[in-house]
């Protein structure tokens, strides 16, 4: 299995693969190694197989042939003519398939295939999003929205080549009224080069937990991109929190209690974002009894600033809706800068009207007290008095007299003086 997310042919099951060269190729590989071995006989018992294939297939009467018998004849003949190596007879394929007369057919594999491209990662982002390998290695893909089953088969036949649909099949929400949800089942032999050249795992993702293949971190950024995009289309939606109802980016994935490691493909995803410099939160939001036993829900955000305008500007949703709502979410947000930044900027803004009380005191001889500056900022006075404390320990400011104790009635006020840092302070402030 490749590292690089390239998949050859001899790579795949040969016991499982049948195939259809090119004619003129089939035709020219036949009547080269007969000229060596002279008879078909001689052949089928150098093969081991029966004469009656080897007739078979030069008559047309037999359409398909095993990878074996291919790799067995490159073999032979790699001993007299190199001509008619595996490596180029990779790239001479008419068709591809596997047993069962439905499994289907994958016409002109683009062999070596390469899915270390945008349109792979799209594949990747889906199969691992809304589709996946069934039991039977037969890849599907299923989703609300019919455009992105078009897309993502769009993508595959880019990687892969040239395969027929069967037909998209809908389903109704048994608790949604009017909620559809659309599926298609794709070539077995795709899920054959998925799995075996690929690594990815088969069956129920909440079950099996299935981790992403191990090239996907060193992927180019393009496969990466394509990859997060499609996932987080499938899997998640921005939504609007905190007072300044900025948005975040959530999704949410099942997986069976494995003593409460998260699900490969949770960690897969939160190392891709790290990789590109993200800061992706994860933990574990509920659990459930299900059939199989205890199931976690986990959870992973971009709720940081930066993480979120990067997100929209560099990775994006597939979905125009969901791009759409990101967009208006980050437009009506009354936060336009970093968590960090936005702090601040509060901080000082809450600061300005009490250097300004503070100033107007001592020009009118005033005390500067927490009583007065609450009376003319109309700020409540235990807010005032806690800024001014913390002013305190800054030596902005300095405590000229404490309040003296009352009968009943708490305390009076403090009384402060401008301390070593009032000026500098004073300046930075105002040219913030």
């Amino acid at each position: 299995m490749e590292e690089n997310g390239i998949v050859h042919l001899w790579e795949l099951p040969e016991k499982e693969v049948y195939m259809k060269l090119k004619k003129s190729v089939e035709r020219k590989l036949f009547s080269t190694v007969l000229s060596y071995f002279k008879t078909q006989k001689n052949l089928a018992e150098r093969l081991g197989i029966s004469e009656r294939v080897i007739q078979k297939i030069r008559n047309g009467k037999t359409q398909t042939y095993s990878l074996m018998l291919l790799k067995n004849i490159s073999l032979l003949l790699g001993e007299y003519n190199k001509m008619f190596d595996i490596r180029k007879l990779e790239k001479e394929i008419f068709y591809l398939r596997t047993k069962g007369s439905t499994s289907g057919k994958l016409y002109f594999p683009k062999f070596p295939i390469n899915f270390n491209c945008f349109e792979g990662g799209v594949v990747i982002g889906g199969l691992f999003g809304d589709g996946g390998l069934r039991k039977d290695l037969r890849p599907f893909y299923a989703n609300r929205d019919r455009k992105r089953i078009k897309e993502f088969v769009r993508s595959l036949r880019k990687v892969v080549g040239s395969f027929k649909v069967s037909g998209v099949t809908k389903t109704y929400s048994p608790t949604k009224e009017g909620s559809i949800t659309y599926s298609c089942d794709l070539p077995k032999i795709i899920g054959i080069i998925l799995h075996y050249g690929l690594g990815i795992k088969r069956g129920d993702k909440v079950i099996h937990d299935p981790p992403l293949p191990s090239f996907c971190f060193k992927a180019s950024p393009e496969f990466k991109r394509g990859l997060l995009m499609t996932f987080f289309t499938d899997e998640s939606a921005p939504h609007p929190t905190g007072r300044d109802r900025f948005p975040q980016i959530t999704f949410r994935q099942a997986a069976l209690l494995k003593n409460t490691n998260f699900p490969k493909r949770v960690l897969g995803i939160k190392s891709l974002l790290e990789g590109l410099g993200f800061k992706p939160i994860t933990f574990l939001e509920d659990v459930y009894c299900g059939k199989n036993g205890k199931v976690g829900v986990f959870n992973l955000s971009l709720s940081k600033f930066d993480d979120v305008i990067r997100f929209f500007n560099e990775i994006g949703f597939s979905s125009k809706i969901k791009s759409r709502k990101l967009k208006e979410l980050l437009q009506k947000s009354r936060r336009k800068t970093s968590r960090e930044d936005y702090l601040f900027k509060k901080r000082i803004d809450s600061l300005l009207p009490i250097f300004h009380a503070i100033q107007l005191l001592l020009k009118e001889n005033k005390e500067i007290t927490s009583s007065n500056i609450s009376q003319l900022i109309g700020k409540p006075r235990e807010h005032v008095r806690q800024v001014l404390n913390r002013l305190v320990r800054l030596n902005v400011l300095e405590l000229k007299e404490k309040g003296i104790p009352l009968n009943g009635r708490g305390r009076s006020c403090d009384i402060f003086k401008v301390g070593k840092m009032w000026h500098s302070y004073f300046i930075f402030l105002s040219s913030s």
